[in-house]
């Protein structure tokens, strides 16, 4: 993994004085979240769950995952995808369904029971102190940046400075669009999945 350490020194540079506090924090509950949750790059299985006939919502647990001996329990925070090949053809088991708050409801009361796999969209927990390798390796500048324009814009700081805050917000937003092409392309999501599954 990456601790959120590893970016102060650019970070700073755009933002000095400022008391590192603040930069993880704003690192831990904005920036990371905010890029995660916009591009959804991390994705993984999530462990199976056994859909009960007559039985709507159901808990989604994640095992913990390891990077560099380091590990973490990460954040679901959307449902990706139900697999195909899990469905339940011919019947009503998972025709529509929502998730909200680590709990899958089903639209529908299931009228079968089987045993159906997950792929969810994870960002760290908030109090989390370093994010999967893969971000700081391919998506730093995003990161950079989207705290760099935050902390910038603060007013009456010794580091606030509007005009370089707009710089900074223009990379952060073209940084996830690059990202978002990434997971899209056929490239991009090979380098990812590599990139991921360092972080398994």
């Amino acid at each position: 993994m990456s601790l959120y350490t590893d970016f102060y020194p650019e970070i700073l540079s755009e933002v000095p004085h400022c008391p590192e506090p603040l930069v993880l924090r704003t690192l831990q509950r904005n920036i990371v979240p905010d890029f995660l949750r916009r591009t959804r790059l991390w994705e993984n299985d999530a462990d199976n769950i056994s859909v009960v006939s007559g039985t709507k919502e159901y808990t989604i647990t994640l095992p913990t995952i390891t990077d560099g001996g380091q590990t973490m329990q990460p954040l679901v925070i959307g449902i990706v995808d139900i697999k195909e090949d899990s469905l339940e053809t011919g019947g009503d088991l998972v025709e529509e369904w929502s998730y909200e708050h680590g709990v899958l409801t089903f639209a529908k009361t299931p009228t079968l029971s089987k045993t159906v796999a997950l792929r969810v969209s994870l960002q760290p927990v908030n109090y989390a102190v370093a994010c999967p390798t893969w971000i700081e390796t391919y998506y730093s500048e995003a990161i950079i940046a989207g705290v760099a324009a935050r902390l910038q814009k603060i007013p009456n700081k010794e580091w606030t400075n509007p005009t370089d805050a707009q710089r900074n917000e223009l990379v952060y937003h073209k940084e996830i669009q690059r990202a978002r092409i990434n997971k899209n392309s056929e490239y991009g999501t090979k380098e990812l999945v590599v990139a991921r599954n360092d972080w398994r």
